[in-house]
């Protein structure tokens, strides 16, 4: 995950336009610090839970949270 690409850079800007919406949406949430966080906090989760149930929660609550998630 790049952490701080130089938003002024034509390139950068460009790159922006290519995008559809959900890989829009991923780009800005990138640049939420906490977001940044629990996404690697989630992450390290994820490597020691080996109950699928589980994990399957784990992932669905945090998209739930950051509104990654249509389903109920």
């Amino acid at each position: 995950m790049v952490e701080h690409p130089e938003w002024h850079d034509p390139q950068f800007r460009e790159n922006l336009r290519l995008l559809d919406g959900p890989g829009l949406a991923q780009e800005l949430l990138r640049h939420i610090p906490v977001y940044v966080t629990g996404y690697r906090h989630i992450r390290q989760r994820l490597d020691t839970l080996t109950d699928l149930r589980a994990r399957y929660e784990l992932v669905g609550s945090f998209a739930r949270h950051w509104g990654l998630s249509c389903s109920g």
